[in-house]
């Protein structure tokens, strides 16, 4: 998609999984794009957010960047998750990002209803 910006590149759509990590289906190849981020709420009861973080896969050893934290909006979102310079110094432009909700309705431990909704993630190119 090409907008007043630029070209934005899809990174992919994923329904959130409550209390777990869920990767984009595609992989982010730029050491420092920006990220722009859109709700797809299928429910207005939603009330929570989501928490994005990139993982890195080195080897047989795999990164966890620190989680930002992001509340649904009805438009686009503009954020970054820069790289480590020490490892743009490396070569190392490739990672997954991954999303994870929170939500702050009351839970029954253990049930864990499906989260009404879907997030698009999509790298400024």
């Amino acid at each position: 998609m090409v907008d007043s910006i630029g070209s934005w590149i899809a990174l992919g759509t994923v329904r959130p999984i409550l209390d777990n990590w869920v990767d984009f289906p595609d992989v982010s190849i730029q050491p420092n794009p920006i990220f722009r981020i859109k709700f797809l709420v299928e429910e207005q009861s939603f009330k929570g957010f989501v928490l994005l973080r990139s993982k890195y896969l080195l080897g047989d050893y795999t990164y966890k960047s620190t989680a930002i934290l992001i509340y649904p909006d009805d438009d686009y979102q503009i954020f970054q998750l820069p790289v480590p310079q020490s490892l743009v110094d490396l070569g190392v432009n490739e990672r997954t990002v991954q999303v994870r909700p929170r939500w702050y309705t009351y839970l029954t431990p253990g049930l864990y209803p499906p989260v009404p909704i879907r997030v698009l993630l999509e790298e400024l190119f």
